[in-house]
């Protein structure tokens, strides 16, 4: 099973609920549509809720994910402003 995003847009917060089986892969492919709604949407700030996300992953794995959706959202505030 792939994990699935479900988009909430709102005045300058993008809510974005995460359900599925984790994998490592899986959760850093998670990334590339957040930031094309977050482009779109022209929001402020994200909130990615993992919480429906099925599996223990690692610390590690937990860690490389948020350091990887924090770069790439960086990278895309910096271009879309």
């Amino acid at each position: 099973m792939n994990l699935t995003l479900r988009v909430f847009p709102a005045y300058h917060l993008l809510r974005v609920e995460v359900t599925g089986d984790f994998s490592r892969a899986k959760a850093l492919e998670t990334i590339e549509p957040t930031l094309e709604v977050l482009i779109h949407q022209s929001s402020r700030e994200v909130r990615v809720g993992l919480r429906q996300v099925k599996g223990n992953p690692a610390t590690m794995d937990r860690y490389a994910f948020s350091v990887a959706l924090a770069e790439k959202l960086n990278k895309a505030c910096r271009w879309a402003i």
